[in-house]
């Protein structure tokens, strides 16, 4: 999570630099119609695309990460409940849903999420499944409500996938990832002093 988030930052800092670049580049061009007209074409839609692209990868990045932390962490309990992974893969409901109802079970009052998580969890999961499967970058309406309660935000505002809802992102799966990471820790010195 650390290292994705890294990257983001990074990535930002660059994205800023390019797009301070093709503004004076654009400037430049001022003096010639045609060389400019052709310039501002390719310059806004790279300016919102590249935008759009770095924070939506971003996304993505979290979520593949966040998936994988639970998939593996799920993979070594059942291991030592001599259980498959396709036991606990329930069919009814998402892998991501099935490691984290495995996992509360299996670490009982040690790990836990709340209803904001959880919810969150699932606007993230939404979001991500639009824009992988439709390309859709538009976050729903009702979406959105569900948003501006978990991040306390004034009602009305428009919300999107910017810099504000990739570092909260960041924040509560972190934090979650911080938990698990204790929870796991607790339960396996536990289960290998048995």
């Amino acid at each position: 999570m650390t290292t994705i988030y890294r990257m983001y930052s990074i990535n930002s800092i660059f994205l800023k630099e390019y797009q301070k670049v093709s503004r004076e580049s654009l400037t430049s061009t001022r003096d010639n119609e045609k060389e400019f007209s052709k310039y501002s074409k390719c310059y806004f839609i790279n300016n919102n695309a590249f935008k759009e692209i770095h924070h939506m990868s971003n996304l993505l990045n979290i979520f593949m990460i966040f998936e994988v932390l639970l998939k593996n962490i799920t993979k070594d309990i059942a291991y030592d409940k001599h259980l498959d992974l396709e036991e606990i893969q329930n069919k009814n409901m998402s892998y991501l849903n099935s490691y984290i109802l495995f996992l509360e079970e299996a670490m009982k009052s040690k790990f836990s999420l709340d209803e904001n998580e959880r919810n969150f969890i699932g606007i993230v999961r939404k979001i991500r499944n639009d824009y992988l499967h439709d390309y859709m970058t538009e976050i729903p309406e009702s979406i959105e409500k569900e948003i501006v309660k978990i991040f306390n935000l004034r009602t009305g505002k428009r919300i999107t996938v910017d810099e504000y809802f990739i570092e909260n992102t960041c924040k509560i799966f972190g934090e979650i990832a911080k938990r698990l990471e204790s929870s796991y820790w607790e339960y396996k010195n536990k289960f290998l002093e048995k």
